[in-house]
């Protein structure tokens, strides 16, 4: 009897000995729905994108995907444009729901994230980013539709990998196709998994600093001025780098917010400083109608325009509180690099 059992206790031991527990990867619509909720209580900020300046409807939507590695437009009414139409019972955690008429206004006034047991999470101008069930007596008054953005994660089928400075979502009609093209060659901006560049996803601050860096070859610093940037973090050489600098700055309090999106404002003042690009003759350059004289900003955004590292938007607007993506970055810098 003895033997018996210790030879089934070895086998216990032989079989644990094999087992390797299954941790089931977490699912884009799980990966949304848990950073969404890391922002519950930011306060409401109308035009806001980011944490620390609090967040409208929208730009929240747009801040949250980003941070999941998908690109969004930066209005209700164009993230409406997006995905195909899901009625409520159908609703799956990450997609989007969509309100009409909650302020006096003509298309989508309102959005947010479903995000499962009939609730979702959005921007409140009341309460900031907060959680509300869809019958809210409130929300269900003004709900109009709701949409999947995200697409079929068990239909996806492996691509081949394609040559060093191309991507399945950038084609060769894209506005930034050069820039990507040569700056990936040379390694200073890469992909991601899959073949894919993902154009519309925003670059952070710290983002830019590694990639500045890449081409400026600035030497390595080991001091740290931010309290927000571990020393042990990949971006902190370099953003110790281009502050020594003085290309990049931080913020009164001692930050420098690494993980926010660069917005173009601040995109203009890193390359006009880094490339030394401030000397132009201001009287020859269309003024941009979103910036004045008396901007704090004026001469580097215009510096831009001057060597036609951009030319702004249709409407003549530079937009410099806009989020920088990728695809912006890399044709802002590789347009710096060959003017």
């Amino acid at each position: 009897m003895v033997k018996r059992i210790i030879s089934l206790l070895v086998m216990a031991c032989v079989v644990l000995a094999f087992y390797v527990p299954q941790t089931k990867a977490a699912t884009k619509r799980e990966e949304i729905v848990s950073i969404a909720k890391k922002y519950t209580g930011v306060k409401y900020t109308w035009g806001g994108e980011t944490p620390s300046e609090g967040f409208d409807c929208s730009g929240y939507i747009q801040y949250v995907f980003a941070q999941a590695g998908i690109g969004m437009p930066r209005t209700a009414n164009d993230q409406f444009k997006l995905g195909t139409a899901v009625e409520v019972k159908d609703l799956q955690p990450g997609d989007l729901v969509f309100y009409k008429n909650t302020y006096p206004s003509d298309g989508i006034t309102h959005a947010g994230i479903y995000i499962g047991d009939n609730n979702f999470i959005s921007a409140t101008s009341s309460s900031g980013i907060k959680v509300n069930p869809l019958d809210n007596v409130y929300w269900s008054k003004y709900y109009h539709a709701s949409k999947s953005v995200l697409p079929d994660e068990t239909a996806q089928q492996v691509k081949p990998a394609l040559p060093a400075g191309e991507f399945y979502d950038v084609s060769k009609s894209h506005f930034a196709y050069t820039a990507i093209y040569e700056l990936s060659r040379q390694g200073v901006i890469s992909g991601f998994e899959g073949s894919l560049f993902k154009p519309t996803v925003a670059i952070t601050r710290g983002q830019a600093a590694i990639l500045l860096n890449k081409q400026l070859k600035l030497p390595a610093s080991t001091e740290m001025s931010f309290s927000d940037v571990s020393s042990s973090s990949a971006a902190a050489q370099h953003i110790a780098a281009v502050a020594e600098a003085k290309i990049v700055s931080g913020y009164p309090d001692g930050t420098f917010r690494p993980n926010e999106p660069i917005t173009r404002g601040q995109m203009a003042i890193i390359l006009t400083r880094a490339y030394d690009m401030l000397n132009y003759d201001e009287q020859s350059v269309k003024p941009f109608s979103d910036i004045v004289s008396t901007h704090p900003i004026y001469k580097n955004v215009h510096a831009m325009r001057a060597y036609n590292v951009t030319q702004g938007y249709a409407d003549n607007t530079y937009r410099p509180n806009g989020q920088t993506t990728r695809a912006e970055f890399s044709a802002f810098l590789y347009r710096t690099l060959t003017r």
